[in-house]
């Protein structure tokens, strides 16, 4: 039984992050970065 950890994409890229983890031919994806600029931009108007 072996693990894989697999960067799916947006490595190095703010909001863009994916990652799956799968083991037995079955995955999850763990993290999908999102932006969140608006709630930026509300805290930043504060």
């Amino acid at each position: 039984m072996s693990v894989e950890i697999l960067p799916v994409g947006g490595l190095g890229e703010v909001g863009k992050n994916m990652t799956a983890i799968g083991m037995n031919g079955r995955y999850i994806v763990v993290d999908m970065g999102i932006r969140l600029d608006s709630i930026m931009a509300f805290e930043d108007a504060n």
